[in-house]
């Protein structure tokens, strides 16, 4: 990979975490950046196209075998994993000591009354299977969610690309079934980053500037007229939380910004 391409990611990857840092931020800082808010999942897709994009980049480069890119995405996982559910369960625990009506009607009230679920949430999220087939989170760490789906679309890759034959095809089936519709549903967003690596080289370089002026246009164009909602919500068991049609565009234009 390039230093300016590099360079590139490393400016789309700081301003999705900087939108989802102030997305979040609006819940304790009496409403700022409310206008911000919506568009914290936004950033999430953007985050899943990324990805897939590095993720192809690194095993067509570097991580040749099963046991390379296992290790790697073990290693790069708990390197975060570890460190954030001790400090979300040691910083829920302070805050629930000063003021518990921090939280209003979040989780985390509920979780304090039953010791129980609240293990469960961390033991299922420290494995990657809180949000398969259920939704429960570690404490107050509503975000982790969307660790959780890179975890399996790590997974489901994985196998699909190192794997051959009858052992590949049990594999992926039992993956998708433990990882559940909701996490399969945002997969494409995933493969167009993983798609956009794969098919860089089958256009011409003069066509780079003018697709990704296009693509920010066609977002603005799309904010413009109203975004999210433009696209009816649908909620299901079987679909992840306030799931539109919207999310796919996001995708596709994050993919052809790439």
């Amino acid at each position: 990979m390039t230093k300016p391409l590099s360079l590139y990611l490393d400016v789309l990857r700081f301003g999705a975490a900087f939108t989802v840092f102030l997305s979040h931020c609006g819940r304790v800082t009496a409403g700022m950046f409310w206008q911000i808010q919506p568009y914290g999942v936004t950033a999430v897709f953007v985050f899943f196209v990324l990805s897939g994009f590095v993720i192809a980049w690194v095993t067509a480069t570097r991580e040749g075998t099963l046991e390379e890119y296992a290790l790697s995405r073990v290693a790069r996982l708990y390197s975060v994993v570890l460190p954030v559910l001790i400090a979300t369960a040691v910083l829920d625990h302070i805050a629930m000591a000063i003021d518990p009506s921090l939280y209003g009607p979040e989780p985390l009230p509920i979780m304090s009354r039953d010791p129980l679920y609240a293990v469960l949430g961390y033991a299922l999220s420290a494995v990657f299977l809180s949000e398969c087939w259920s939704w429960i989170v570690p404490g107050s760490n509503g975000p982790w969610w969307s660790v959780n789906y890179e975890a399996w679309y790590y997974v489901l890759f994985g196998v699909a690309t190192f794997m051959r034959g009858r052992q590949r095809m049990v594999a992926l089936a039992v993956a998708a079934v433990v990882a559940g519709p909701p996490i399969l549903i945002f997969f494409p967003l995933w493969l167009m980053g993983l798609t956009a690596w794969r098919w860089r080289t089958l256009l011409p370089n003069q066509l780079g500037a003018p697709l990704a002026i296009g693509a920010v246009a066609a977002f603005i164009g799309l904010e413009a007229l109203g975004g999210q909602n433009l696209f009816q919500i649908v909620s299901s068991f079987w679909l992840p939380g306030n799931f539109s049609a919207y999310a796919y565009i996001v995708g596709a234009l994050v993919a052809l910004l790439l």
